[in-house]
């Protein structure tokens, strides 16, 4: 039953004068999903990844261009001791210059070092001072084109390099030539700079994320590889093409390597068949994104920390190659030169030592370093089903694939992990986020509110390098006598769709008998579907975003069984006052639901209110975990200066009327009813309601005779509903009873005034003058009073929505949103289970 005004309750706002919000931390720049040409399938072995030409191309250009890192490096070394360093320790002017800083220079391995030691300044100043910059621009350029460039130019910059041996001024004892190569190597790791995070964020673009995890592990093996290869052959090499030429009459054979390998890894990457999707500009300058970084670091301990330890990591490596060249130097069979062979021998001695990590219990350790249950020794945290009590009666269970090799871990479902493995998965890891494999419950249709959660969350995670699998129901029951939903061979159905626009995801399809906006039936093979889905899968948690479905109830015990930890999102709309019979019915479903999402690891909710509404149901606080919406602020974000045909259409359309909009379905708890009687009682002069959405009760509250209310009906264009707030003076949402409403969320970063009732969560979004927030009781005659207002102070709409725009950029990003639900999986795939 609508609320029809005879409940008072006043309207409040805020405007008291709010400072710009600071934009909402991002984890790491986003790589746009990129048609594959690599297999299409979730299988993520090395031998199915290898099979991709594109991703041999990528490999091929990545083992060229980071052995020319490693050969640059061994060439300077090179070059000093050949051309610029005799058997003399140095000139007096070096010399003088050396003990100003309190440096001796008593031997040429020490003049040798000190020369390589400027060099190793030049390579290392623009990783500090531009490798954050030029990662953010290289995010926004087109990857290949980036990549090709680098290694081009650092290729034609290396053919100057012969230049530097030309007679010329002397400076503080040295020839211009040094001085022409330190200011060479600072170029060079300029472009460097550009080159690596390019190079990562190419990876999802031709890799299906089921195959991401072993791209990972073969980029990290290559670059261990280099490492190893490159300065173990690296002086020999040089050696060899110095005389090989040198005998047919070619002086300077020691600069045909690095340009030829930086040219070669150009050549393999221009051949990338790869069209890249058009990135749309982000609203934000270079350094404001930046500024987003800074605040991850901020605001989340285990990035910091990687950051801190890879600070640390890279300093002693770097004090490891200017040692090595004063060790080597004492070694007679080596020389300064030969200081590549200790760096290959360390490289060889990591590689040979990272055999499996025991903790003094004999029990392999995790990636965090605690111990992992052995296979044998009962899971705590989940109950073990009796033998025989599988699917068929008398037929054992089948846990997972994998959940109990040996060494393995039954909670996580993987092997329990070497010292090696770990290092490769380093960047995964311990970088900016953990790659995991998650089956996703949810709904692709019909259309709602819970299915534009399901498709931008997992299209995010799809995007950040997870492999999600996204199970629906989305088949009709078949006729009696035939199998339920079932594909050739009597597994469900499997489909590949398209992530994003981008690359191939596997989809599974569970059957159904009803499925509304609301609720969904399924058939009585659904939970059979479902179980052999994800024991194929074998997925390291399943995301359920509960359907309210009587599958839900059953999910608790088929994880446990699987051996999964399993994640809900409750959506239902709700008021925590229970002022109407919207909110009582709503009540209802809460009390339903608790004790089953008691027995889930962790459930996602939109709200402390939500969160304090379950936790008096009974499902512990620790179990509850807050994360509200979010929505991508740079898809909804206010009309631009040059604005697109579709709102320069609307824009001519409404010419000369201030448009007034809701979005939403047209049903009871959406209170649309209060909202007409308030504009039928006002009818603000020039104005007009627009009223985009579907539902059951718009048949009968529609009045064709009116030229001031407009019924939209459901809009499936985005791009239409986007410029439908960006023309929208004023959003309005009526609500009896609401979670967090995702078009609240959408009209507020697009820039638009927003009036909502204190329903759910939506009070909380406006309140502090992000908006205005009335009662849910007594709707109509608060907004009898507003809309007058509202339409005489352009000025305040205005104001409204800017600060509504802050407050999404601040509090409710999809930015934020994955973030937060990624270090969730973490936790759980790391850690126990909340017994």
């Amino acid at each position: 039953m609508s609320q029809t005004g005879d409940d008072r309750g006043p309207a409040t706002a805020a405007f008291e004068p709010e400072p710009d919000a600071p934009a909402a931390p991002t984890a790491a720049p986003r790589a746009a999903s990129g048609a594959p040409t690599a297999a299409t399938g979730g299988e993520g072995g090395i031998g199915a990844l290898l099979a991709s030409v594109q991703f041999r191309r990528l490999w091929l250009g990545q083992i060229f261009s980071q052995l020319a890192d490693k050969f640059y490096i061994v060439l300077m070394v090179f070059l000093i001791a050949q051309y610029w360093v005799t058997d003399n320790p140095a000139n007096p002017a070096l010399v003088d210059a050396a003990a100003a800083i309190r440096i001796d220079l008593e031997t040429r391995a020490q003049v040798i070092t000190l020369m390589a030691t400027g060099i190793y300044v030049a390579n290392t100043i623009p990783a500090i001072l531009l490798g954050t910059v030029a990662g953010v621009w290289a995010d926004r350029w087109p990857k290949r084109k980036v990549m090709v460039a680098s290694n081009a130019l650092r290729s034609g910059l290396l053919l100057l390099a012969p230049l530097c041996l030309l007679p010329g001024p002397v400076w503080l004892g040295l020839s211009w030539g040094y001085w022409a190569l330190v200011g060479m190597t600072f170029l060079e790791s300029v472009l460097t700079q550009f080159f690596a995070p390019a190079e990562q964020a190419m990876l999802p673009l031709l890799v299906p994320s089921g195959q991401l995890l072993a791209a990972n592990s073969v980029y990290q093996a290559t670059s261990m590889a280099a490492t190893i290869v490159g300065f173990a052959v690296g002086d020999p090499v040089l050696r060899l093409l110095q005389k090989g030429l040198a005998q047919v009459g070619i002086p300077g054979g020691e600069f045909v390597l690095l340009p030829l390998c930086y040219g070669l890894a150009a050549v393999a990457i221009a051949g990338i068949a790869l069209e890249e999707p058009v990135r749309i500009p982000r609203a934000i300058s270079v350094w404001e994104e930046i500024g987003e970084g800074v605040q991850v670091l901020r605001e989340r301990r285990s990035v910091r920390a990687a950051m801190i330890q890879l600070v640390l990591l890279y300093s002693l490596l770097a004090a490891l190659y200017v040692l090595a060249i004063s060790l080597a130097a004492t070694i007679e069979t080596l020389g300064p030169t030969g200081f590549g062979i200790l760096l290959a021998a360390s490289g060889v001695g990591l590689a040979l030592g990272a055999g499996p990590d025991h903790d003094p219990g004999g029990h392999p350790r995790g990636p965090t370093g605690q111990g992992v249950r052995p296979a044998e020794q009962p899971d705590q945290h989940r109950p073990q089903p009796a033998a025989g009590a599988g699917r068929g009666g008398g037929e054992p269970l089948r846990p997972a694939a994998g959940a109990l090799g040996p060494g393995g871990d039954r909670r996580t479902n993987r092997p329990a992990r070497t010292t090696l493995a770990a290092l490769l998965a380093f960047p995964i890891e311990c970088g900016w986020r953990s790659v995991a494999q998650i089956a996703w419950l949810g709904k692709k249709s019909p259309f709602c509110g819970n299915v534009i959660y399901g498709l931008s969350t997992t299209e995010s995670l799809r995007r950040r390098g997870h492999a999600v699998h996204f199970i629906h129901f989305d088949t009709p029951a078949a006729p009696l006598g035939a199998p339920l939903g079932r594909a050739e061979g009597g597994s469900p159905q499997a489909v590949a769709v398209r992530a994003g626009g981008g690359e191939l995801e596997p989809e599974v399809t569970l059957s159904y008998l009803v499925k509304s906006q609301v609720y969904t039936i399924p058939s009585p093979g659904a939970q059979r579907e479902l179980r052999e889905s994800l024991e194929r899968i074998r997925p390291d948690l399943v995301h359920a975003s509960l359907t309210l479905s009587p599958l839900d109830f059953r999910l608790p015990d088929l994880c446990q069984q699987l051996g999964l930890p399993l994640v809900a999102t409750f959506h239902p709309a709700f008021d925590a006052s229970l002022r109407n019979l919207s909110a009582g019915t709503q009540q209802l479903t809460y009390q339903l639901y608790a004790p089953s999402l008691a027995r889930f690891d962790r459930v996602i909710v939109f709200s402390e209110l939500q969160a304090e509404l379950l936790e008096r149901l009974g499902v512990r606080r620790e179990r509850l975990a807050v994360i509200p919406n979010g929505v991508d602020t740079d898809l909804w974000s206010p009309a631009p200066r040059a604005p697109g045909p579709v709102l320069s259409d609307l824009r001519r359309r409404y010419a000369g009327r201030r448009v007034f909009l809701f979005m939403g379905r047209i049903t009871t708890e959406k209170n649309l009813e209060a909202l007409l009687k308030a504009w039928r009682l006002v009818r603000p002069a020039g104005c007009v309601l627009l009223i985009v959405g579907d539902g059951p009760l718009r048949a009968s509250l529609q009045n064709p005779g009116e030229p001031d209310v407009e019924w939209w009906g459901f809009e499936a264009s985005l791009e239409r509903r986007i410029a439908l707030l960006q023309l929208a003076e004023v959003f309005l949402l009526p609500s009896l009873v609401e979670g967090l409403s995702l078009a609240l969320l959408e009209a507020m970063a697009a820039g638009t005034a927003c009036v909502a009732t204190d329903a759910g969560a939506d009070g909380e979004v406006l309140e502090g003058g992000a908006g205005i927030v009335i009662s849910t009781q007594g709707v109509t005659t608060q907004l009898r009073t507003l809309l007058p207002v509202l339409r005489e102070q352009p000025v305040l709409t205005a104001e409204l929505g800017r600060r509504a725009r802050a407050r999404a950029i601040e509090r409710y990003t999809l930015t934020r949103n994955i973030d937060a639900l990624e270090q969730l999986y973490t936790d759980l795939i790391r850690s126990p289970v909340v017994a």
